[in-house]
């Protein structure tokens, strides 16, 4: 995992200047597999589905969406799906982005947990914080499958509080 390389990928998407700050949010399976939409076709649609009328994430691509006022980018790798958020454009409106960011990340890991793809037990939600091309890793999340309403809602609130607590230096700008 190379968050800075992600945050690379995601600058002509986003607008912005690789010195600016992102925070990014990774979900890797447990064990280590691909996450293609080959590999997770029912979650990718359900993704989609979630993110329109945004454009549809491409195989091995992303997508520029927008939740709010606040662009972000979310990309479909093998090693796993990432959300990338630039903290200048977004810090201000954090409170309102809080749930339909969790939201997404809880469709992935619900989506999962139903698809199950290659005898997946479990998936890991990392977050980083990417300032001037070095990145921070802040906290880390497993949630073991299946999934149930507590478990979704301990990813929510996880997701909102790493959100949160990780992103207030980047009220500074």
């Amino acid at each position: 995992m190379n968050p800075s390389r992600s945050v690379d990928r995601a600058l002509t998407l986003l607008k912005s200047e690789k010195d600016d700050e992102y925070f990014l949010l990774k979900l890797l399976p447990q064990p280590a597999s691909c996450c293609c939409s080959d590999c997770w076709p029912n979650t990718w649609r359900e993704i989609n589905r979630t993110i329109a009328p945004a454009q549809p994430v491409p195989h091995e691509g992303d997508s520029l969406i927008t939740v709010g006022a606040v662009p972000l980018v979310i990309e479909s790798h093998e090693s796993g799906p990432e959300i990338i958020l630039l903290l200048t454009q977004w810090c201000s409106q954090i409170a309102s982005l809080l749930k339909p960011i969790s939201e997404i990340v809880s469709t992935f890991a619900k989506s999962l947990s139903r698809e199950r793809p290659k005898g997946l037990a479990r998936i890991r939600i990392e977050s980083y914080r990417v300032s001037q091309g070095q990145a921070t890793h802040i906290a880390k999340l497993d949630v073991d499958f299946p999934l149930d309403k507590r478990t979704v809602d301990t990813i929510n609130s996880t997701i909102q509080d790493m959100l949160t607590k990780n992103t207030e230096g980047g009220n500074q700008h």
